[in-house]
C-alpha cells in the first residue's frame, strides 16, 4: 500500500495536467460563432452597399438627382473608400447645386487617389464655373487641369481647357499654343479651329482667322450619329443647371456653325467673335487683379 499511494498520486496528477492542457471546446465553438457572426454581417454590409449603389446610378441615370445623392451616401456610409460612389456623388451635389459638397468630395478623391485625373478634371471645371462666383477661381482651374495633363496627356480636354484658363487671363500665345496641340493630335476639333480664328482675329489677321474659321464650319457638319450609349455621369432626364457642366465656356459662340451659308461666312465670323470678345471681357471683370 506504501508503494501504491504515490502511483495513484502521479496518475491523478497527469489526469488532471491533462485535462488542463487539451483543448476547451467550448470556448473554441464560442469562438467559431463569433468568426461566423462577424463574416455574416460583413457579407450584410457588402450586400447593402451594392443595393444603395445600385439603386443610385438608376436615380442618376433617371435624372433625380436627389434620390440619387441619397443613396451614393447610404453606400458611402456602408464603404467610405469607394471612389465611383463618390466621384458620382460629387457629380449630383453639382446638379443640386451644392457646389461645395461637390468640391469636397473630388477633393477626398485626390487626397486618397493624387492620380485620379477624373477627380482633377471636375474640380478644374468647378473652379472655372463663372457662373458660380462664390466657386469661381482662375488659379485652381489652372492648377487642376495642369495637374490632370501631367497624369493623363492622351486626352485632349486638359489642353483644351488650359487654353480657355489663358484667353481669361489674356494669354492668347500660350492659348494658341494649347489649342494648336489639341489639332494636331485632333484633326477635326471644331472648337479648338474655332478659337484659333478667334485669336488670329482679335490680332487682326482677318485672312487668317477666315481660314480657321472656315476649317471649323467644315468639320462641324455633323457625322453619322452612333447608337447611344449611357457612359459614367451621363443622365437622362432631370433638370440639369444653367450650363451643362462637360460643356465648353464658349459653345454657343460656335454652335451651329453647319446652318451657315458659304456668302454669310464674313458676316458670321465677325458677328459671333464680336459677340465672344464681349463675354470674354465680362468673365475677365470678375478675376482678381
Amino acid at each position: 500500500m506504501i508503494m501504491i499511494r504515490p502511483i495513484l498520486l502521479y496518475i491523478c496528477f497527469a489526469c488532471s495536467f491533462y485535462s488542463a492542457c487539451s483543448p476547451n471546446k467550448t470556448t473554441d465553438s464560442i469562438s467559431e460563432n463569433r468568426e461566423d457572426e462577424q463574416l455574416s454581417e460583413e457579407k450584410q454590409q457588402i450586400k447593402a452597399f451594392w443595393e444603395a449603389y445600385r439603386r443610385a446610378q438608376k436615380y442618376r441615370v433617371e435624372g433625380n438627382w436627389e434620390k440619387a445623392a441619397k443613396n451614393y451616401e447610404k453606400a458611402l456610409e456602408l464603404d467610405g473608400d469607394h471612389e465611383d460612389a463618390r466621384f458620382n456623388l460629387g457629380n449630383m451635389y453639382l446638379e443640386l447645386g451644392q457646389y461645395k459638397k461637390a468640391e469636397s468630395c473630388w477633393l477626398k478623391i485626390v487626397e486618397a487617389n493624387p492620380n485620379s485625373a477624373r477627380a482633377r478634371m471636375q474640380l478644374g471645371r468647378l473652379y472655372l464655373s463663372y457662373e458660380i462666383p462664390e466657386i469661381f477661381d482662375i488659379a485652381r482651374a489652372k492648377e487642376a487641369f495642369t495637374e490632370t495633363f501631367k497624369i493623363n496627356k492622351v486626352i485632349t480636354a486638359p489642353s483644351m481647357l488650359l487654353g480657355h484658363v489663358a484667353l481669361l487671363l489674356g494669354d492668347n500665345e500660350a492659348a494658341r499654343d494649347y489649342f494648336q496641340s489639341v489639332t494636331g493630335s485632333d484633326i477635326k476639333n471644331v472648337e479648338a479651329y474655332f478659337l484659333l480664328g478667334y485669336i488670329h482675329w482679335k490680332k487682326g489677321d482677318s485672312d487668317k482667322a477666315r481660314q480657321m474659321f472656315e476649317k471649323a464650319v467644315t468639320f462641324s457638319v455633323p457625322e453619322k450619329a452612333i447608337k447611344e450609349v449611357l457612359s459614367e455621369g451621363d443622365t437622362k432626364g432631370g433638370k440639369s443647371h444653367k450650363r451643362p457642366f462637360d460643356d465648353s465656356l464658349f459653345t454657343e459662340y460656335f454652335a451651329g456653325l453647319d446652318t451657315i451659308n458659304a456668302d454669310d461666312l464674313p458676316e458670321e465670323m465677325n458677328e459671333r467673335y464680336r459677340r465672344m470678345d464681349k463675354k470674354l471681357n465680362e468673365i475677365k471683370g470678375q478675376i482678381p487683379s
